[in-house]
Formats: structure tokens, C-alpha cells, sequence
């Protein structure tokens, strides 16, 4: 039975663990101390196997306990809302940590999470002892082999000892001339390596080589050895068959009674099992910390995106009972706490969302969408909201398919284009959103690829694949910049896949993005016989207000009275002061509406330009 040390000053929690012990589902012996002090009195009078420490308490913090470097595992408790400490103490070298909750949930994790905390302090130890018996290992051959040499330059008969040891020995043993042709080899050489002594008599040991280690490496080795030293390293080597294989080796020159280097001998192991042990208990560890890395950031994401809207709603909510502001100031308040109740509804919905996806409660509900009024819809829609940040939004119909239905689950395309959208308009500074849909045929049967491209902030190469996971956002380092669960593409992809299809971006940083989503096209209406050739349509529907116009005139004062005359009119104007750089801006910007150019201008004349 392993022993439990609990420290916990609280008696109601005292009592909660208490309750929990005798159910029966706790498999420690515990002891309970309610301070530091005492907890260090019985560290000191009785054997632990762990600590369970809560953070605050009444003569310090659990982090003094980790100050001491006991040789114990230590979890931590914290209070909700204190996850930022309970990933700190894990930086400090506590085990693991758990967080209270009012109805004492926690409390059935408990067992697990000691259970694997001691599992991890074990194996940590396990993997030192290993370390540390290898090193002796090591220590060990090496003052063997010098034995040897020594032996073997005192008396004839103590070559032959050795020669018979290294044949039966289940090192790899090779011995080379001083060009470094093979000249002896080992049955374990012939063993593990699959060559024949008389395939490699002669040869250089390269024969081995596998291409995955650098010319500078085996220079280091050569160098150091015709130098009078002994070389040790890892050998990534190619048996005859092709395979790979490990080979931990230590290679030294032989010297003769004068002290003249008159051949090298190599002495190694394959050790490929122990290799892919480690690279086993290291990418156990990589993703270990990635997990670590993710749950930080998205309780750091949760708690701001939860905990920002509702402060605003709480402190809006108390300003509005304060007499001392006028109507005009809490109408605005009004406003300013339904922005926050939609934001934190979001949120919610968000979490419930991938909640039910994760669960599988989600079905299909599929029915006839016409796709031209969806899009109608969403243009609509986003259009007010693209328009107050001084983007433009485009939308683009294909002119033969403009009354296509297709069946398919409306909810959940709406779900998916709504957020392909919103994240448009949020991650655009400046530029347009243009977005529509064809109808291709790449397959055998036709599918609908639906689009929304942006010229936005972009999304790093090394990131395009992560959005669309659980909590992520393009910068898991940055989480506040943009406002956001990052659940958003993760229900996208879900509902994608769900409807028998896709969804993709191709990105650059700082230039924009285009997200890609492509369903089956199942539809009870014939289809053009081309579907290769059908023109893009823009919407055309849109406001004087909404073109954009490119002014070309270099002088100061026309500037200023074209900026008072047109700036209640049009929304979108660039003012660009010579011809050269006006036709340069129109091939980077083919989607300028209205050019207004003046015909006297430096460089080039409005004729020419024009």
C-alpha cells in the first residue's frame, strides 16, 4: 500500500477527502497536516511515496515544499481559476496538479492523477539508474580494452586469450590497416551485419555506410584516431540486406612496442533497440508538452474569452444603475452589454458545438438548399459588418448555375460559410472578401466548391494544418490578438467531413487567404454539359457607396477638394499622384471600379496612362 502525505489546511476539504478515502476508491494511506511545518515534521519522521499539497496555505505556499527538492513526487491543488499557478508549479517541478471545484469533482480524479504522477516520478527514476548503469557500462568495456591492449603487448600467449575472446564475443569487433581496409572482422560483424568475413577482407568499412551521417563525422573520426586517440560515437549503418541499424562503437588506434600506430580496431554494439526506446520515451515526452502547451493555451483562451465579456457585462450592468449618467451615455452602455452577452453566447455555443460533435450527437438533417439565396443571404448579411471596418465584400455567382439546389444539410453549410466569413471580416484589415461557389468535375460525380478568399493577415506555412484543430488559432503563442475560442474551423472541418466532403486554405502571411470547402453536388436538376467554362458573376447589386474608386492627381489643394466632395459618396478611394504608379496599382488591384485620372501628371500624362 502506498502512503499519501495530504496537506491541506482547510478543514471542509479536509473533510471532503476524508468522505472520498472511505468509499473505497482511493487506494493510498493517507496522513493529513494543515500546515508547511508540520508537513516538514513528518516528512521527516516517516517514509512518503507522495505529497498532495494545496497551494495556499496558512504559513506559505506549495512552492516552498517544491523549494526543498524532496525526493518525493508533489501534485499540487489550486483553486478554480488558478490554472496560470498550477502551471507554473509544473514549471517548478511538481508532478501534476488538480483544481478544486465547488462540487468536488475533482476529488474522483484524484487516484488517477497520483497514480500517474508516481508513474512518471518512477519511470524518471528507471531512466536515471539506466543512464547511469550505461555510463558504467561504457567506463567498464573501455578499461577493459586497455587491459587487453597492455596484455597483449607483454606476452604472445595474451594475443592468443584475446583473439579467442573477441571471436566469441558479442560485440562487433573490426580491425583495419592504416589505410583503413577491413583486415579482420568478428562472427558477431557477420551476425548483425549480414556480410561474410570474405566479403569485406579488403574492403573499406564505407560499404557501410547509409548516407544519414555527414562526411564532417566520419573526418572527426579519422582525425582523432590517426592522432593516437580513441573515437567513441554511434555508427548509423546499412547491413547487407539494406536495413539500418545502430552501432554504439568505440574505435582506437593499435600501437606497437615503440609506440608507431600500426592498425585500428573497432568495438561496437547495436543498440538500434535501445535507440528506438529513446526515441520512444522523447517523442512520448514531445507530445507530453505539446499537450501540456495546448491545454495552457486554451484555458488561457477559455478564461479571457468567458471572463472578458462577462466583466463587461457585470461592470455595464452596475453603471446603468448609477443615476449620475444621462440616457445618451446608457444606451450606450446597453449596446455595449449586448455585444458582450453575444460574444460570451458565442463562446458557449462554440464549446456545446464541439461537445456534441465529440460525443457524436450531432445528425444529419438534409433537404433541398437553394444555393444562390444562401449566398444572397450571407452577403446580406456580412455586408453592414464588412462595410463598418472599410472592407469590401464581393459576392460571385456562376451565371448558368444561379438557380441550382442542391441537397445537402443547410444548417450545417450555413454553420460552415458563416464562419469562413466572420473570420474574413475579422483577420482583414484592409482589401476586400470576395466569396461564391462553381460546380466542378473532377470525379466522377460533380461537387460543389464553395469559396472565401481575403487579403487579410494570412495564415505561417507551419500553421495551416493546426487551425483546423480543437482550441487552435494560426498563433498558439498569441492567443489575444484576434479575439476568438478557435473552435470555429474545428466545428467547419467537422460538419465538412459529416457532409461527405472537405475544407482547405491555401494561405500566405500577409498577403490573404482563400478557404476552400467542397461537397457532393447531389442535385435533381440537369447540370450544363461544360462545367469547366462557366463564368465567375460578381455581384453587381452593390451601392454607389460600395465601388471602388482610384483617384490619379498630383496636386495638393485638388486632392483636398476631391476628398470633400467624394468622401460622403464613396467609400473606398485611393488617391495615387503620377500615371506610372496608377497603372502599376491597377495590375495588383484589378478589382478598382472607377478610375478618375487627371491628364497633366509627372512621369507619365493621363492620356498615356490611360
Amino acid at each position: 500500500m502506498k502512503h499519501l502525505l495530504v496537506i491541506e489546511d482547510d478543514k471542509v476539504d479536509q473533510m471532503a477527502f476524508e468522505r472520498f478515502a472511505k468509499t473505497g476508491k482511493f487506494p493510498f494511506k493517507y496522513m493529513i497536516t494543515d500546515s508547511i511545518a508540520e508537513a516538514q515534521k513528518a516528512l521527516k519522521k516517516k517514509k512518503f511515496d507522495l505529497v498532495l499539497s494545496d497551494y495556499f496555505l496558512g504559513d506559505g505556499t506549495a512552492f516552498e515544499l517544491l523549494a526543498l527538492n524532496l525526493d518525493i513526487p508533489l501534485v499540487v491543488v489550486t483553486g478554480t481559476g488558478s490554472e496560470e499557478i498550477a502551471v507554473d508549479a509544473l514549471k517548478k517541478g511538481a508532478y501534476d496538479y488538480v483544481i478544486k471545484d465547488v462540487e468536488g469533482y475533482y476529488l474522483t480524479m484524484l487516484p488517477v492523477t497520483l497514480e500517474n504522477a508516481l508513474h512518471r516520478y518512477r519511470a524518471e527514476k528507471e531512466l536515471k539508474q539506466y543512464y547511469n548503469n550505461l555510463e558504467q557500462l561504457v567506463e567498464k568495456r573501455t578499461k577493459a580494452l586497455k587491459e587487453e591492449l597492455e596484455a597483449r603487448k607483454k606476452a604472445e600467449q595474451q594475443i592468443i586469450k584475446l583473439s579467442t575472446a573477441i571471436q566469441q564475443s558479442p560485440a562487433i569487433v573490426a580491425i583495419t590497416d592504416l589505410d583503413g581496409n577491413i583486415e579482420y572482422v568478428n562472427p558477431a560483424f557477420e551476425a548483425i551485419t549480414g556480410y561474410q568475413s570474405d566479403d569485406v577482407l579488403g574492403q573499406n568499412p564505407r560499404i557501410l555506410k547509409s548516407g544519414e551521417q555527414s562526411e564532417e563525422f566520419y573526418k572527426d573520426l579519422w582525425e582523432t584516431i590517426t592522432g593516437g586517440e580513441a573515437w567513441r560515437g554511434e555508427f548509423h549503418n546499412k547491413k547487407k540486406n539494406g536495413d539500418l541499424y545502430w552501432d554504439a562503437a568505440i574505435v582506437s588506434p593499435i600501437f606497437d612496442q615503440e609506440g608507431k600506430i600500426i592498425n585500428f580496431v573497432k568495438i561496437g554494439e547495436d543498440v538500434s533497440k535501445r535507440k528506438k526506446a529513446e526515441d520512444a520515451l522523447k517523442a512520448a515526452l514531445e507530445k507530453a508538452q505539446e499537450s501540456d502547451r495546448l491545454k495552457t493555451a486554451f484555458l488561457a483562451n477559455m478564461s479571457h474569452e468567458i471572463r472578458t465579456p462577462m466583466n463587461g457585462i457585470l461592470g455595464f450592468t452596475r453603471l446603468l444603475e448609477d443615476a449620475d449618467f444621462s440616457l445618451e451615455e446608457k444606451s450606450e452602455f446597453v449596446k455595449n452589454i449586448s455585444r458582450s452577452s453575444k460574444r460570451l453566447l458565442d463562446t458557449v455555443t462554440d464549446i456545446i458545438d464541439i461537445s456534441k460533435i465529440e460525443a457524436g450527437e450531432v445528425k444529419l438533417s438534409t433537404g433541398k438548399v437553394a444555393v444562390k439565396g444562401l449566398m444572397e443571404e450571407l452577403y446580406d448579411f456580412y455586408q453592414h459588418e464588412a462595410n463598418k471596418k472599410g472592407l469590401s465584400l464581393k459576392l460571385e455567382l456562376p451565371a448558368r448555375l444561379r438557380d441550382i439546389t442542391v441537397t445537402t444539410d443547410e444548417q450545417k453549410l450555413h454553420s460552415i460559410l458563416t464562419n469562413l466569413i466572420k473570420n474574413a471580416i475579422k483577420f482583414t484589415l484592409e482589401g476586400e472578401i470576395r466569396f461564391g461557389f462553381s460546380i466542378i468535375k473532377e470525379t466522377e460525380k460533380p461537387i460543389v466548391r464553395f469559396f472565401v478568399e481575403d487579403t487579410g493577415v494570412g495564415i505561417p506555412e507551419d500553421r495551416q494544418q493546426a487551425i483546423f484543430e480543437r482550441f487552435v488559432q494560426a498563433d498558439i503563442e498569441d492567443t489575444r490578438v484576434f479575439e476568438g475560442s478557435g473552435l470555429g474551423l474545428a466545428i467547419s472541418k467537422a460538419y465538412a467531413e459529416m457532409l461527405g466532403g472537405s475544407i482547405s486554405v491555401q494561405s500566405e502571411e500577409g498577403k490573404g487567404s482563400v478557404f476552400t470547402l467542397a461537397i457532393p453536388c447531389i442535385s435533381d436538376e440537369p447540370l450544363p454539359g461544360n462545367l469547366d467554362n462557366i463564368p465567375a458573376e460578381n455581384n453587381q447589386n452593390k451601392k454607389l457607396s460600395d465601388l471602388k474608386l482610384l483617384v490619379v492627381e498630383d496636386e495638393d489643394i485638388s486632392i483636398l477638394y476631391l476628398k470633400a466632395i467624394l468622401g460622403n459618396t464613396f467609400k473606398n478611394i485611393v488617391f495615387i499622384k503620377n500615371g506610372e504608379d496608377a497603372i502599376e496599382y491597377c495590375r495588383q488591384h484589378p478589382e478598382t471600379d472607377i478610375i478618375l485620372m487627371d491628364i497633366k501628371l509627372p512621369k507619365m500624362n493621363g492620356y498615356k496612362a490611360t
